[in-house]
């Protein structure tokens, strides 16, 4: 899954080359303190780079799951979108995030 994580990335820094990782780094930093009091998990282990980092693989992953998902899975070879070499997996991964998201609603948190 992280391998999947850091290929969205990759797709989402080549989408828009305005904007350079140090930016989109920043931006997270600035709202990490507010972000991490939005978490109902404790996240007290994790050191400020590990969280920002988190933060932006994860944002990055949604974003790109979420455009395959408009775009259809199968419009991609298994190179250019390695997570939609598989067809039954997006929907699966769409589902897992709905599933993690309506748990963290249901204890206060994101």
């Amino acid at each position: 899954m992280n391998r999947l994580k850091w290929h969205g990335l990759k797709k989402f820094l080549g989408r828009n080359t305005c904007y350079a990782l140090v930016d989109y780094l920043r931006h997270i930093k600035v709202s990490k303190l507010h972000a991490r009091t939005a978490y109902a998990d404790d996240l007290a282990s994790i050191t400020s780079n590990d969280f920002v980092q988190m933060m932006l693989l994860d944002g990055c992953f949604i974003v790109e799951t979420i455009l395959l998902l408009k775009e259809g899975v199968g419009k991609f070879k298994a190179v250019q979108k390695p997570i939609a070499s598989t067809s039954w997996i997006l929907p699966v991964v769409a589902r897992d995030m709905l599933i993690v998201e309506g748990r963290r609603e249901e204890k206060g948190g994101i």
